[in-house]
C-alpha cells in the first residue's frame, strides 16, 4: 500500500509539474484515450482535479472528439470556471456555435461559477467566427453588467469581434474607452477599418500608434496593409511597402503574404509575383491571394497554371480557392480544367460545399453543357436559392427558357423565396428568346407579388427585350419611367436595338447620351457607325472611326489590360498600320468597315474588343471550328458575328455541333449551331423528362435553298481559304 501511495504521489507531482508535456502523450485520439484510461486505473485522475480534467478535455477537443470531451465534462461533480472555459472553447473551436452559446448560458446559471475574462473572450471569438453581430452586442451587455468592461482581455476581444462583424462604430467606442490600449487592440481596430473599406481612418490610427510608446510589429503592418486593396490606392500601397522595408518587417512571412495579397488586389501582378518568389514556403492563404489576383486581373490562364503548380507542391486547396479557380475556367470556357477540378473536388468531398457546387454549375453552363450543371445541382445535399439561381441562369443563357421557368416553379413549390438575382436570370432567359409578354409579366410579378424592387440590371433586360422585338419607342419611354437615372447599360441596350433595326434618329439621340456619360467607351461609336453604314452615310462613318482610332487602350471587362507599355504601343502601331493598308477591303457593303485585320491576322484584334482564349483552341475562329469534325467545338468569338459569317456557319455546321460564345458587356450569348434540335431534346430528356416541342428548326435547315456558288458564303469561303474543309464538312 505504501509503494502504491508513493507511486500515486509521484505521478501527481509529475502531472502538475511545469516540465510535463501533455502533447507528447496525446498526439492522437487513441493515445489520448489510453492516457485517460491509465489515469483512471491508477486512481491518479480524481474528478476533483479540474486541472487534469481540463487538460484531457482540451486534448479530446484538439482531435475533434467532442463526444469524449462532453462525457468527461458531465462526469465532473465540481465544475470550475477552468472546466467551463475549456468546454466552451472546444465547441467554439470546432464551430459548434449554438452549443457554445448554450454552455455559456448554463454557466451563467451555475451559482458556483461566474464567467471571467477568458470566458467572455471565448464566447466573443465564437461570435466573430459566426459573424453574429447580435450575439456580440448581447455578450457586450453581459460584460457591462458583470463589471469587466475595462478588463484589457475583454476589451481586446470586444474590439476584435466588433471589427470582424462590421460594427466599427461599436469597436471605436470600446477602443476610445481604454486608457492604455495594448498593441493587440491597436492592430485589431486598424485591421477592422481596413477590412471595412475605411482606409483613411485606419491610416490615421496607425499614425496615432506611432506617436505612442508602443512600437508597431509585423501584425501591425499586416493590419495596415489590409487597408489598401483598391487599385486607386496604389501610391499609398507602395508607400506602406517602403515602410515595411525600412522597418525590417518584410522578412516576416506573414507580412510578405499580406503584401502579395495587397498587390494582387491592386492588379499589380508583377510585383505580387516578385514578392511571392521570396517566400520560402508560401501557405494556402498566400497561394489563394495570388491565384485570385490573376483571376481578377483577367489573366485566367496564369491563374490555372499557378493552381496546378500549387497542387503539385502538396498544398490542398480549400472550397474558397476551388470556387475562384472554377470562375477562371468559366471566363475562358476551359472545360477540361473545369472537369479536372470537379474530379478533384469529388475526391476530397469539397464538391458538397455550396460555393463549389454553384461554381461547377456556372462553369458547365458557360462552357456549353447545362445538362452537366444540372447533374451537379441534383447531387447537392442542400439546394438553396443561390443554387437555383445558378441553374436557372445556365438554362436561360442557352435558350432553354421553358426549362428555366419549370425550375422556377419547382423552386416556388418547395418553399424557396426568390430574390433579385432569380428574376435577373429569368429576365435574361426571356431576353435570349425574345419573349416580350413573358418578360413583362415577370417584371410585374417581381414587384407586385414578391415585393422586390427592380434594380438596374432588370431594367437593362427589359429594355433589351423591347428593343429586340422592335418596340424602340416603348423602350425609350420605359427608360424615362425609371425611378433612378438610367446608367450606360440601359442606354447601351437601347442603342443595340437601334443598331439591329437600323433606327438612325433614335440611335443618334441615345448615342449622344452615352457619349456624355462615358466618352471613352469606343463600343458606342462602333454601334453608331454601323447604323450610319447601313444608311450609307460614309462621311459620318469615317469621322466616327477616326474617333475610335484615337482611343489608345484595350478594354477588358471595364479595366485596362495590364500589359507592358512598350508591348502595348507596338500592338497599337501595328493595328493602325494595318488599318491604313486596307482602307476599302470588305465586299459586303453593309459591313465593309469591319477591318480585315480580324481575318488576316487572328492574333491582332480591334482595340475595343475583348481578348479571350479557349481550351486547346486558343485564338480559334470559324476556320478551325469548321475544320474539326465529330467533336463538340466551343469557340468564343472576339467580334460581333457579321451576316456573312453567320450564313457560312449555317452552311458548314449542319451535322456538327459548335457552341459559340458571344460575350458582350452585360451578358454572354450562346449560339448552338448545327445539331440544335438533337441538343434541345437531349437537354430536355436529361433535365426534366418533359415532353415539350423542340426549340425549332436548326439554323442550317434551309441551307439547301441558298446558292453556295455565289453570294456571301462563297466569298467568305474563298476569303478564309477553307474550300477543302467545306467539302469535308458537307460530305
Amino acid at each position: 500500500m505504501t509503494s502504491k501511495s508513493q507511486l500515486m504521489r509521484s505521478l501527481e507531482a509529475l502531472l502538475f509539474s511545469a516540465s510535463f508535456s501533455w502533447s507528447s502523450l496525446t498526439t492522437t485520439a487513441s493515445k489520448t484515450k489510453q492516457f485517460h484510461a491509465f489515469l483512471v486505473t491508477t486512481s491518479c485522475l480524481s474528478l476533483d482535479h479540474a486541472f487534469l480534467a481540463a487538460n484531457l478535455l482540451r486534448s479530446y477537443a484538439s482531435h475533434n472528439d467532442l463526444l469524449s470531451a462532453r462525457l468527461l465534462f458531465d462526469q465532473c461533480p465540481h465544475r470550475t470556471t477552468l472546466l467551463w472555459n475549456s468546454i466552451i472553447r472546444a465547441h467554439a473551436r470546432l464551430r459548434h456555435f449554438p452549443l457554445a452559446y448554450t454552455l455559456f448560458n448554463c454557466m451563467r446559471r451555475d451559482h458556483g461559477n461566474k464567467p471571467d475574462c477568458y470566458t467572455f473572450a471565448c464566447v466573443l471569438r465564437a461570435c466573430a467566427d459566426n459573424s453574429d453581430s447580435c450575439g456580440a452586442e448581447m455578450v457586450h451587455a453581459i460584460v457591462l453588467s458583470s463589471g469587466l468592461a475595462l478588463d484589457l482581455i475583454v476589451s481586446s476581444s470586444l474590439v476584435s469581434t466588433y471589427s470582424k462583424v462590421g460594427l466599427l462604430n461599436n469597436a471605436r467606442t470600446v477602443f476610445d474607452q481604454l486608457h492604455t490600449p495594448d498593441l493587440v487592440v491597436w492592430n485589431s481596430i486598424i485591421a477592422g477599418y481596413g477590412y471595412g473599406g475605411f482606409w483613411q481612418e485606419g491610416l490615421q490610427l496607425f499614425r496615432r500608434l506611432r506617436e505612442t510608446n508602443a512600437k508597431p510589429d509585423g501584425y501591425s503592418m499586416v493590419a495596415l496593409i489590409s487597408c489598401f486593396w483598391n487599385p486607386s490606392m496604389i501610391n499609398f500601397a507602395k508607400g506602406i511597402h517602403g515602410l515595411c522595408l525600412k522597418g525590417g518587417y518584410d522578412c516576416s512571412s506573414h507580412v510578405r503574404s499580406a503584401l502579395v495579397s495587397m498587390y494582387a488586389r491592386c492588379r499589380l501582378m508583377d510585383l505580387a509575383c516578385q514578392i511571392f518568389s521570396c517566400i520560402y514556403e508560401p501557405d494556402l492563404v498566400t497561394w489563394s491571394a495570388l491565384i485570385s489576383g490573376f483571376s481578377l486581373a483577367g489573366q485566367y490562364k496564369e491563374a490555372l497554371t499557378l493552381f496546378r503548380k500549387m497542387t503539385r507542391s502538396g498544398k490542398r486547396p480549400d472550397a474558397i480557392l476551388i470556387a475562384c479557380v472554377l470562375s477562371a475556367c468559366s471566363s475562358i470556357a476551359a472545360i477540361r480544367p473545369g472537369k479536372e477540378i470537379h474530379c478533384y473536388s469529388m475526391r476530397s468531398s469539397i464538391n458538397l460545399d455550396t460555393a463549389v457546387s454553384c461554381g461547377l454549375i456556372d462553369m458547365y453552363a458557360k462552357c456549353g453543357f447545362p445538362e452537366l450543371g444540372f447533374q451537379v445541382f441534383e447531387l447537392m445535399p442542400e439546394k438553396g436559392v443561390i443554387a437555383y439561381n445558378a441553374v436557372i441562369s445556365g438554362l436561360g443563357s442557352h435558350g432553354l427558357v421553358d426549362q428555366a421557368f419549370f425550375l422556377f416553379k419547382w423552386m416556388l413549390d418547395r418553399g424557396y423565396q426568390p430574390d433579385a438575382a432569380t428574376f435577373s436570370a429569368l429576365l435574361c432567359a426571356c431576353c435570349h428568346s425574345g419573349l416580350l409578354d413573358k418578360g413583362l409579366e415577370l417584371f410585374n410579378r417581381m414587384r407586385d407579388e414578391f415585393g422586390i424592387e427592380a434594380q438596374m440590371e432588370h431594367y437593362v433586360y427589359m429594355v433589351k427585350i423591347l428593343a429586340m422585338v422592335g418596340r424602340l419607342k416603348e423602350a425609350y419611354d420605359f427608360i424615362h419611367t425609371m425611378p433612378n437615372p438610367a446608367d450606360t447599360g440601359v442606354w447601351g441596350a437601347l442603342l443595340w436595338g437601334c443598331n439591329v433595326h437600323g433606327h438612325l434618329e433614335m440611335g443618334r439621340i441615345v448615342a449622344k447620351k452615352l457619349f456624355e456619360m462615358d466618352p471613352r467607351k469606343a463600343a458606342y461609336r462602333v454601334m453608331l457607325s454601323n447604323i450610319y453604314a447601313a444608311k450609307e452615310k460614309w462621311e459620318v462613318v469615317k469621322t466616327l472611326r477616326d474617333q475610335i482610332a484615337i482611343i489608345k487602350y484595350v478594354e477588358t471587362e471595364k479595366d485596362l489590360l495590364k500589359k507592358k507599355e512598350k508591348e502595348l504601343k507596338q500592338t497599337i502601331n501595328s493595328l493602325l498600320q494595318l488599318r491604313e493598308a486596307f482602307p476599302n477591303h470588305y465586299e459586303d457593303s453593309t459591313y465593309q468597315l469591319k477591318q480585315s485585320i480580324q481575318k488576316r491576322d487572328r492574333k491582332l484584334v480591334l482595340l475595343t474588343e475583348k481578348i479571350h482564349t479557349q481550351n486547346q483552341l486558343f485564338d480559334s475562329m470559324e476556320k478551325e471550328a469548321a475544320a474539326i469534325k465529330q467533336v463538340v467545338n466551343t469557340v468564343e468569338d472576339t467580334s460581333t458575328v457579321c451576316l456573312s459569317c453567320y450564313h457560312l456557319q449555317k452552311t458548314l455546321l449542319v451535322k456538327d455541333e459548335v457552341i459559340q460564345r458571344l460575350t458582350t458587356e452585360k451578358q454572354t450569348l450562346y449560339l448552338h449551331l448545327g445539331n440544335m434540335e438533337v441538343m434541345s431534346r437531349k437537354i430536355q430528356d436529361t433535365l426534366f423528362n418533359v415532353n415539350t416541342e423542340p426549340c425549332g428548326s436548326p439554323p442550317g435547315a434551309a441551307v439547301d435553298d441558298v446558292d453556295k456558288s455565289n453570294g456571301p458564303e462563297a466569298s467568305l469561303i474563298r476569303h478564309l481559304g477553307i474550300e477543302n474543309a467545306v467539302t469535308d464538312a458537307r460530305g
